[in-house]
């Protein structure tokens, strides 16, 4: 079986280093397991285009569930190229995010683990289910915060989540709750 599985790693690199000699690069990134896109489109981003960076951002964003754990270049990422909103979001989600307030109301759903995370989201239902859905334990919270709308990176609705992404460091927390304390509390 290791024979099988080292041929299968082999023709998957050689498919990576093709992808990236024919420019091919959603293909690049999409040749990745998904825990690993945002960091292989991190890779590639000085060989990009605002107008190739920018949708290829979108897409990657909304397909990965492990933000969290590339805390690190997220930062550099959405500084990399001039931010294009054109770009990144639907005609749709920009009139949405377009439509809001100066000074939006969103809420994260977290283990104690991600607490300070770029996805955020307008409806507190939904971060209760993104703090609920892999916890096996009490051990997850929904924090509640303002930021104001230029701050926002994106507004993804592609799911249904109603995802705004926004530098942690820009919310302004409101209140959390914390089901293992069984109440709520202010922040």
């Amino acid at each position: 079986m290791n024979h099988i599985l080292n041929q299968q790693l082999r023709q998957k690199k050689e498919a990576i280093t093709k992808a990236v000699d024919e420019h091919n690069f959603p293909k690049y990134i999409w040749l990745h397991e998904k825990p690993y896109r945002l960091q292989a489109l991190w890779s590639i981003e000085r060989l990009l285009t605002p107008d190739e960076y920018w949708p290829l951002f979108a897409e990657v964003w909304c397909n990965v569930e492990n933000h969290w754990q590339n805390k690190d270049i997220i930062p550099r990422m959405v500084k990399a190229k001039p931010r294009r909103y054109e770009l990144i979001m639907t005609d749709e989600e920009r009139d949405i995010l377009a439509q809001c307030d100066d000074t939006l109301t969103v809420y994260r759903g977290y283990q104690l683990c991600n607490a300070k995370g770029w996805s955020w989201t307008f409806s507190p239902s939904k971060a209760e289910w993104f703090a609920k859905r892999f916890s096996l334990s009490n051990k997850w919270a929904v924090a509640q915060g303002q930021v104001l709308r230029g701050d926002v990176v994106a507004f993804f609705n592609r799911c249904g989540e109603n995802e705004i992404v926004v530098n942690p460091k820009n919310v302004r927390p409101i209140r959390g709750y914390s089901p293992r304390l069984g109440e709520r509390e202010e922040k």
